[in-house]
């Protein structure tokens, strides 16, 4: 396996590159290997909550994170992920999503409070089924005293399970930063989306590929929490 020399400060780019000419000759196991070292977890890291940066002509990003983890090419095309992408993808999100939620209730939202240059809260509801408390972290947009969140999932073909256990549940707690509040859910109606999606897409350009990737696959809620 080769090794990586670290990189200093202003150097994600280089770094990333080198990052990559490692994981493009590693099989899935050796990949998943890989990110369990030092350097590894660097580029998980640079890769969910980074500045997003352009490598060959292809953002390193989520999307291409996965891609290399399923042993895919990055590319600019925008296509549905395999079967096999999105189960690799939903594994990555669950696992690097716990250590966000974690990390951010404990630093108050100081650490990890965004992704790809959006801004993260985190969302605990009680699961519909195992009655559990759950602890998701993702993007928001904040329209007065409402919190706006979208149940994306990445672009993926299904919709998140979180999604299920916040329309299951009478009301749900949302922690921006340090302030944490009870909130109650509704759908916003198709007027509201047609307003709220370019500010959506203007926080976070990549819901536009998500929407893309989704189009005649699945619609992607635009859920509106008011504060209780």
């Amino acid at each position: 396996m080769h090794s990586l020399m670290p990189a200093g400060k202003g150097k994600l780019v280089t770094y990333a590159r080198r990052c990559i000419s490692v994981l493009k000759h590693l099989s899935f196991t050796q990949r998943l290997l890989y990110c369990r070292r030092k350097q590894g977890r660097k580029v998980l890291y640079h890769s969910f909550f980074g500045k997003p940066h352009r490598i060959n002509g292809c953002v390193f990003s989520t999307r291409n994170l996965i891609l290399f983890f399923a042993g895919a090419t990055m590319t600019q095309d925008i296509q549905p992920f395999t079967p096999k992408q999105e189960k690799i993808g939903s594994w990555i999100i669950k696992k690097v999503g716990r250590w966000q939620a974690t990390v951010y209730e404990l630093t108050g939202g100081r650490l990890w409070n965004t992704f790809l240059g959006g801004p993260v809260a985190v969302l605990t509801v009680v699961g519909r089924k195992s009655g559990q408390v759950r602890k998701v972290p993702l993007l928001f947009l904040k329209q007065g005293d409402d919190v706006v969140m979208t149940a994306s999932k990445g672009g993926m073909s299904k919709l998140p399970v979180w999604y299920y256990n916040v329309a299951a549940a009478d009301t749900v707690d949302i922690q921006v930063a340090a302030d944490k509040k009870t909130y109650r859910m509704r759908e916003a109606s198709a007027e509201e989306e047609t307003k709220l999606w370019p500010l959506l897409e203007n926080m976070y350009p990549d819901y536009k590929e998500y929407r893309q990737r989704t189009e005649g696959v699945r619609h992607i809620p635009v859920l509106i929490f008011s504060p209780v």
